[in-house]
């Protein structure tokens, strides 16, 4: 059943909404979509037998839709990709929402009578574009619940695809392994150059972000906000080679795969960081690795350290925050030095414990940027205890010493790490 007639009233259509249309499987065939040279909005949602959006005449090679800027399809319980056997090619298309389809594996996927190797369709199938699409304009993508999603970007998407890309969500797709997979390094730094504000939710199969061999230098390059949270599988941020020169905003929490959050060099670029919130992740030893040197956090204005009880340092060197004005370092029993030397002339207290239901707890969602910079104005976190004892290192210190909560803390960790150990052994 389709729900469009083969009329020509629709040529001026921009805006076409459907909902709840319960026996629909697609919404229009191709020799329709054609006609489609105004529209510029499509909204479809809640038609639980819909399978694909446009269904193909075998006698077209190309879907195009001129003038299509947004793209939303919402809860779409059966729909496994938006056309098949043909290049899409959405020229305007600025905004796409894939929400809640657990079924959805491409926006366009190659017919299954062609005679493409196995392990090729298998490729095309799981990523979600492909060289059978062509979205040069797109600039802000919000993906989540795509069950069968493995990939979003996959080898031979064309090179000025993607390129004016600023906002990235993914959220909740539970076997996405990566985000790229690029034999060319062009593509790398194309896809994220003007990346503003990326964030990565509940995603416990995504092995990285880049190729760990990735020596892209303009990725990252204009990424102002950085939040992953519930990654468990993630290993690291970026390979070493990345810059990440204009992060102002970093939350990382609950990703138990990461050892080190970054490398020297990587943490070296973040000149206009001004808060970094790390929390629960419970196999962190240290957030900067090791590597000697100095390094100078200059707009870096929050700080918080919560629930790491692997953590034993920030970083290994000396550590210079001239604008620190807010610091935590709470559930954290196996830090006794935070680092070689540090100097922090604007920071007058150090929070070293946190109320039963403080907020660092309970992020399990992205965080608002308005919401990271009134942390502390708005009262989300409610200290216990505060202390200072002249320096970061000699508060720390103090608080190992002195706190019997700290101690008890530390002996749960090593409980912990005990059976975690054991575990990695066997398995």
């Amino acid at each position: 059943m389709q729900v469009l007639p083969s009329t020509n009233w629709y040529q001026s259509l921009t805006v076409l909404i459907i909902q709840d249309f319960g026996s629909l499987k697609y919404l229009f065939p191709s020799s329709v979509a054609v006609n489609f040279v105004q529209l510029h909005r499509i909204t479809i949602s809640k038609c639980k037998m819909m399978e694909e959006i446009v269904t193909m005449d075998q006698r077209m090679d190309k879907l195009l839709l001129p003038r299509l800027k947004y793209l939303e399809l919402k809860d779409l319980a059966k729909v496994t990709r938006f056309c098949s056997g043909t290049f899409l090619e959405l020229p305007l298309l600025t905004d796409l929402e894939i929400l809640d389809c657990p079924q959805f594996l491409t926006c366009s996927s190659i017919s299954l009578s062609t005679d493409m190797p196995e392990n090729n369709l298998c490729t095309y199938t799981l990523s979600l574009f492909n060289d059978k699409v062509a979205v040069p304009s797109l600039e802000k993508m919000d993906v989540r619940n795509l069950d069968n999603m493995k990939m979003i970007w996959q080898d031979g998407v064309f090179a000025d695809c993607l390129c004016k890309l600023k906002v990235v969500e993914v959220k909740y797709c539970k076997n996405l392994e990566k985000m790229f997979s690029f034999s060319d390094e062009v593509l790398y730094g194309t896809i994220f150059s003007d990346l503003e504000e990326l964030q990565l939710l509940e995603l416990p199969n995504l092995l990285r972000l880049l190729e760990e061999n990735s020596q892209s230098t303009n990725a990252f390059q204009r990424l102002e906000m950085l939040q992953v949270l519930r990654c468990c599988s993630l290993k690291s941020l970026a390979p070493s080679a990345i810059s990440f020169q204009n992060l102002t905003y970093l939350v990382v929490s609950k990703c138990d795969g990461m050892v080190n959050l970054l490398s020297f060099s990587t943490a070296k670029s973040l000149a206009q960081l001004r808060v970094m919130i790390v929390t629960g992740c419970n196999r962190m030893t240290e957030i900067i690795a090791k590597e000697g040197g100095e390094i100078i956090f200059n707009q870096l204005e929050i700080l918080v350290l919560h629930g790491l009880p692997s953590l034993k340092s920030f970083h290994s060197g000396i550590v210079r925050f001239p604008q620190l004005k807010e610091m935590i370092v709470s559930d954290c029993p196996e830090m006794q030095s935070f680092c070689y030397d540090a100097f922090t002339p604007n920071l007058d207290r150090i929070i070293t414990m946190l109320g039963y239901q403080n907020y660092f707890d309970r992020i399990s969602h992205s965080i608002p940027v308005w919401q990271l910079e009134k942390l502390f104005i708005y009262n989300f976190v409610k200290p216990e205890q505060e202390l200072w004892g002249g320096d970061i290192n000699s508060t720390l210190q103090e608080v190992w010493k002195n706190d019997p909560g700290v101690a008890l803390q530390r002996l749960f960790s090593e409980q912990e790490g005990y059976y975690l150990e054991d575990y990695d052994k066997y398995s």
